[in-house]
């Protein structure tokens, strides 16, 4: 689809049944060329359709000098060794917080670690071992992001046409970033701000992003005020009034961090607990998958640890044991 002539999204297909697409954006140089911002999933159909969208526009994948990527989840990054195969030349471009963050990371059992994560903050071992829905981490590709180039906040890049300013939003990410069209006024958000659902906001399973509630308001407020004329997500849809969503956002947060506190008696609780309490956009808790119930208790330890910043909660944590959160 054309944004504008010369700005064009291409939808791509997710594996996940509630998000069922991905969206790409690529800028024509006008020389033959395209810079995209995030890939899509590394899956055969997503490829294809990535493909297809830009023969639809007169480019190939060969086409592509540029890759920006808002972020390294998956979906967002998961087509960079694909384009590879096809593309020696093109530049890979990201935050340096997110590129020093991904690096730190690299050849370790996620799935090992995020189920003593989840078994420290109360779920069961049968709960765990029980899954029959995790798949997913195994079926997941996570493509090779050496060699690229790292932007900071407030970095600036010309190309062609187009003048992009690169925005440190993390929250999402610790590394996040949205890029600012500064002739057209177009703010495209990543997953830092989508126009329906909130985006996810997890703390680290190694709980080295406890902070990452504090750190998502704060990006928020950020661009807030940013003039802008159109924001293009990478999921749902393209929308204008930019400075009412980020306050439902604000707020939906705030009403979040109150469901979580009255969720809290005299007695103690785990993040997993607190997690069956409150509500869920998507459904009830005990229904969701392993994937789902994981990034559902990150959120909730994100409350939870804002909560304790703020002094209305109090954390304990038994070392070995579960670690459990009780009212000041």
């Amino acid at each position: 689809m054309q944004v504008i002539n010369g700005l064009h999204q291409i939808k791509t297909s997710m594996i996940r049944p509630h998000l069922p697409y991905v969206m790409s954006y690529a800028f024509e140089d006008k020389n033959g060329g395209v810079t995209l911002f995030d890939t899509g999933f590394g899956t055969d159909n997503a490829t294809l359709e990535l493909e297809n969208g830009l023969n639809e526009i007169g480019y190939s994948l060969d086409s592509i000098n540029n890759i920006i990527i808002s972020h390294a989840h998956p979906d967002h990054i998961g087509m960079i060794d694909r384009i590879r195969k096809k593309n020696k030349h093109f530049n890979l471009i990201m935050s340096s917080v997110e590129y020093g963050w991904v690096n730190s990371r690299k050849s370790r059992n996620w799935q090992e670690i995020g189920n003593a994560w989840l078994s420290k903050h109360g779920m069961s071992a049968d709960e765990i071992a029980n899954s029959q829905q995790d798949s997913q981490w195994k079926n997941i590709e996570w493509p090779s992001l050496q060699d690229a180039e790292v932007v900071n906040d407030a970095d600036t890049m010309e190309y062609g046409p187009w003048s992009f300013e690169f925005i440190h939003t993390p929250g999402h990410t610790i590394g996040h970033i949205c890029l600012y069209e500064r002739n057209n006024k177009f703010l495209l958000t990543g997953d830092h701000i989508l126009p329906h659902i909130s985006p996810n906001v997890s703390v680290d399973f190694e709980g080295k992003n406890s902070d990452a509630l504090i750190k998502y308001m704060g990006s928020l407020k950020k661009v807030l005020n940013f003039e802008t004329k159109l924001v293009l997500p990478a999921h749902e849809f393209a929308f204008k009034n930019l400075s009412e969503r980020v306050n439902e956002l604000l707020q939906h947060h705030e009403d979040r961090l109150k469901e979580h506190i009255h969720s809290f008696s005299s007695k103690p609780m785990t993040a997993v607990e607190v997690a069956r309490e409150v509500s869920w956009n998507t459904g009830n808790f005990n229904n969701f998958n392993l994937m789902m119930k994981r990034s559902a208790i990150g959120e909730t330890v994100a409350h939870l640890e804002l909560l304790v910043a703020n002094n209305q909660l109090v954390k304990i944590n038994g070392g070995h044991k579960e670690v459990i959160w009780n009212l000041t």
